[in-house]
């Protein structure tokens, strides 16, 4: 396992293995971080909202 921080690779891309016989499986993670608020919001919002339907069903519920 390697990581590969700071490293850009620019399609196409060719690996080469230099010694043994393999096989050599290769996959890939693409990950990006970002500081944006209004993800954090919108996050919340949804929360709110999930909470607002659990309510609204125990209502209902304690209603019947």
């Amino acid at each position: 396992q390697i990581n590969l921080k700071g490293l850009e690779f620019v399609p196409p891309v060719t690996f080469v293995l230099e010694c043994g016989a393999g096989p050599v499986y290769l996959s890939g993670q693409h990950v990006t971080l970002e500081d944006d608020h209004r993800y954090e919001a919108h996050e919340e919002e949804l929360l709110e909202e999930d909470a607002d339907d659990e309510d609204d069903a125990r209502a209902a519920q304690d209603g019947d």
